[in-house]
């Protein structure tokens, strides 16, 4: 893994959004920027391999990561 900065600041935009408008969930009230694929899109431009926030929750991949993905 490394960082890339351009995600770290959609995310920082993402805790400031629940922060300041009082929710805490991975889906914002802002229906263009609903899911964090919406959010990944938006910023990227291009359809990612698959966007993840945490293990229960994929979005964009043909499927869910299996036991294998998660160690590799």
């Amino acid at each position: 893994l490394q960082i890339d900065a351009t995600l770290a600041d959609t995310a920082r935009a993402h805790s400031a959004d629940m922060r300041d408008r009082n929710y805490f969930a991975h889906e914002a009230p802002t229906q263009s920027l609903r899911a964090p694929l919406d959010r990944y899109l938006a910023v990227f431009n291009t359809e990612p391999r698959v966007v993840a926030e945490n293990l229960y929750n994929v979005w964009g991949g043909p499927r869910k990561p299996s036991q294998t993905d998660i160690v590799e």
